[in-house]
């Protein structure tokens, strides 16, 4: 397992808003869909100067 933690200075809108970004063709506001979706947990935490996002992604061994 590999813990990763991101930090900016972007606020997080919800998945409501997540869904009208995908529909008007934007490129952005997808990634939190993309962590969901590749690891094993992950939690965001909101503060006044940004988000944070933590996620546990499992590693799988390479075999010869």
């Amino acid at each position: 397992m590999v813990t990763v933690e991101v930090r900016d200075s972007g606020m997080w809108h919800g998945r409501r808003s997540a869904r009208r970004i995908a529909e008007d063709g934007v490129t952005g506001g997808r990634g939190l869909a993309l962590v969901e979706r590749s690891s094993t947990w992950w939690r965001t935490f909101l503060s006044p100067v940004g988000t944070r996002v933590v996620a546990c992604l499992a590693v799988h061994p390479q075999t010869a």
